[in-house]
């Protein structure tokens, strides 16, 4: 299997942890590639670098950018990443989104109430 750096990535460290993020750099001379975590079973593991063997990584499916959610959370990762470049395309891309499906009118805030502490909201 061969990844390009920007390829997102999943895979399990020598230590069994489960990593995913994106590819920073590949080393092809020693089969081995390093991946920026965003997400992790170990926390500490998280917005770090590790290397891992090529073999024991899988590349993810490719995700079309075209709902809110999945902008938000890219954005995210773009402001955790400090990518300016990615951060200005994906609100873009979500100021498009919103233009093409806006929130329905119908949609109307919760009602205000007590919560259980019996204080006004």
């Amino acid at each position: 299997m061969t990844v390009a750096i920007g390829d997102w990535v999943s895979g399990h460290s020598s230590e069994g942890e489960l990593v995913r993020g994106f590819v920073e750099a590949a080393h092809a001379s020693q089969s081995t590639v390093d991946i920026f975590v965003t997400d992790s079973d170990r926390e500490a593991a998280i917005g770090g670098v590790v290397t891992l063997r090529l073999a024991a990584v899988r590349k993810l499916p490719a995700y079309a950018a075209d709902d809110e959610s999945g902008l938000l959370n890219f954005i995210d990762m773009a402001l955790m990443t400090k990518d300016a470049q990615w951060f200005r395309e994906l609100t873009t891309a979500l100021a498009d989104v919103r233009v093409k499906h806006p929130r329905s009118a119908d949609s109307k805030p919760a009602p205000k109430g007590r919560n259980r502490l019996l204080y006004r909201m």
